[in-house]
């Protein structure tokens, strides 16, 4: 995935759990909410501190997981 549209993604990412029913946050437990709002906010707001290979490294290593927890909510 390109740098910038890792480094893009985040900020979507961390609007659409606000929109994601609390319940349904609630019964996906496994997944880090708090860490993927505060990834959001750094990104968001706090770019200067964004070091792109580490959020590269997340994206890469923790998407489909979190994908994965989501579609079995779904479902």
């Amino acid at each position: 995935m390109p740098r910038s549209a890792s480094l893009t993604s985040s900020p979507s990412s961390g609007r659409q759990r606000a929109r994601f029913p609390r319940r349904s946050l609630a019964s996906i437990s496994a997944v880090p909410w708090a860490s993927i709002a505060g990834l959001r906010n750094v990104v968001v707001h706090e770019y200067f501190r964004v070091q792109p290979a580490l959020v590269i490294e997340i994206l890469d290593d923790e998407l489909v997981p979190l994908a994965a927890a989501i579609r079995l909510q779904r479902t």
